[in-house]
C-alpha cells in the first residue's frame, strides 16, 4: 500500500512592483490577477545564471537581500529565515544584447547574417529564452537591422543603433537621478554622465560598456589607476599576470562618489570663507592693556 509523503514547500518573501494591467479589479475578498513565473537567463554582464520574475508580462531582476538575526511576521506565522527577494523591472533588451551579438556572426570585414527572431535567442542551456524573444518581439528593431522577404522577417544587429539606445537610456537616467536627489543636482556634467554610465554598465559587457564611455567622452580610467613605472630588475612577469588576473574591475561610480565628495568639501570651504570674510579675529577686540605702577 503506498503511502502519500508531506513535502515541505520552502517559503520565501518577494517584494516586487506589480505592473498595472486593463484588467478589472478582482470582486470583494477575492486574490489580485497574479501571472507570476520564476525565470532563469543569463546576466547580461557576467555571463552567469540569474533568477528573474515575469510578472504579469513584465520582467524583473530577483536580487537576494539577507542579514543575520532576522525573522519575518507573516499573519500568525513566524518565518525563521529573514532573506528577501527584491524584484525590480528591467529591459529584457539588456538580456537579449549579449544573445544577438553572438548569433549574427560577425567577422573581420563581415558584418554577420541576418536570421529569424525566433533563431536569435536560442540556446539549449537557457530555454526561457524563447520566453525573452517574445518579450521582445517590438523591441528588436531599436537595436537590428531588419529584412523582409515574404511574410518572414530577418534581423541582425547592429552597433549604431545600440549606441543610439544606450544613449537615450542614459539621458533619460541622468534626467531620473537629477530629479531623485540634490546630491546629483551638486554634480558637475561629467561626474553625473560617469555615475549614470556606471549603472548602466551593471547590464553590459565590458566590450559595450567601453564603447558607451567612448561614445560619451568618459573615461574608464581613473586617477588611482596609473601604475608607477618599476626599474627592469624588479619586474616579475608571474607576479604581474597574478596582480593584472586580481585587479578589480574599474567602478565609474566609485569615482562619480570621489569627486561629488570633493566637490561638496570644496563648496563648504568656499561658504566658509565667504561667511567669516570681513570678519575680525577674537583678539582684535581687546586693546593693548598696560599696567601702571602704583606710585
Amino acid at each position: 500500500m503506498a503511502t502519500s509523503q508531506s513535502v515541505a514547500v520552502e517559503q520565501r518573501v518577494v517584494i516586487s512592483y506589480f505592473p498595472e494591467t486593463d484588467e478589472q479589479p478582482a470582486a470583494s475578498g477575492a486574490s489580485p490577477g497574479w501571472d507570476a513565473r520564476s525565470l532563469e537567463f543569463s546576466h547580461p554582464q557576467t555571463g552567469q545564471r540569474a533568477e528573474y520574475l515575469l510578472l504579469n508580462g513584465q520582467l524583473q531582476e530577483a536580487n537576494w537581500f539577507k542579514e543575520r538575526y532576522r525573522a519575518w511576521f507573516i499573519g500568525d506565522y513566524v518565518l525563521g529565515d529573514g532573506g528577501m527577494y527584491l524584484c525590480t523591472p528591467v529591459d529584457p533588451l539588456f538580456l537579449a544584447l549579449p544573445l544577438l551579438e553572438s548569433s549574427r556572426n560577425k567577422g573581420d570585414g563581415n558584418e554577420g547574417v541576418f536570421k529569424e527572431r525566433d533563431e536569435l535567442l536560442q540556446t539549449e542551456e537557457y530555454p526561457a529564452n524563447a520566453q525573452l524573444a517574445e518579450l521582445l518581439r517590438e523591441s528588436f528593431t531599436n537595436v537590428c537591422d531588419v529584412k523582409q522577404s515574404g511574410d518572414n522577417f530577418y534581423y541582425r544587429l547592429n552597433d549604431e543603433k545600440v549606441l543610439a539606445w544606450l544613449r537615450c537610456k542614459l539621458r533619460r537616467l541622468r534626467g531620473a537621478l537629477l530629479a531623485s536627489s540634490a546630491n546629483f543636482a551638486a554634480m558637475d556634467d561629467t561626474s553625473l554622465t560617469t555615475y549614470a554610465v556606471g549603472l548602466l554598465g551593471e547590464y553590459l559587457s565590458e566590450a559595450w560598456l567601453q564603447r558607451l564611455c567612448d561614445s560619451c567622452g568618459v573615461s574608464l580610467a581613473g586617477p588611482d589607476d596609473e601604475v608607477p613605472l618599476k626599474p627592469l630588475k624588479e619586474i616579475n612577469p608571474a607576479a604581474d599576470e597574478d596582480h593584472a588576473r586580481k585587479k578589480p574591475r574599474f567602478d565609474p561610480k566609485e569615482v562619480a562618489k570621489k569627486r561629488l565628495a570633493e566637490a561638496k568639501a570644496e563648496a563648504k570651504a568656499e561658504q566658509v570663507r565667504r561667511e567669516t570674510r570681513g570678519m575680525k579675529s577674537i583678539s582684535s577686540m581687546f586693546g593693548k592693556f598696560q599696567c601702571k605702577k602704583k606710585p
